[in-house]
């Protein structure tokens, strides 16, 4: 969840989709291509699915997450994730 919240998040705005996610922002690559390039996975923000969903560390993300403000990150992030673990701890984790 760390790394799809605070290193590859994406943000909804008038002007577009933009990176807010330190290792986007610290990768000139990356930035480029979460925003612009055809190839990669834009994702409505889900939380269980950003928990299932793997990252990857030695190449670019094939799948990113959007959300549509800040509100909402913090809205979808606030309860206890207890529950949520625990109902996910029998599913295999998604594809990147």
């Amino acid at each position: 969840m760390y790394q799809y919240r605070r290193e590859f998040g994406l943000i909804k705005t008038a002007d577009g989709i933009r990176a807010y996610g330190a290792g986007l922002i610290s990768s000139g690559g990356e930035l480029a291509y979460c925003v612009a390039d055809a190839a990669p996975k834009r994702l409505q923000f889900n939380l269980e699915q950003a928990l299932r969903t793997e990252y990857l560390i030695d190449r670019y993300q094939s799948t990113y997450f959007v959300i549509d403000s800040f509100a909402q990150l913090m809205r979808d992030t606030a309860p206890d994730f207890t529950p949520i673990y625990t109902r996910l701890r029998s599913l295999p984790a998604l594809a990147p």
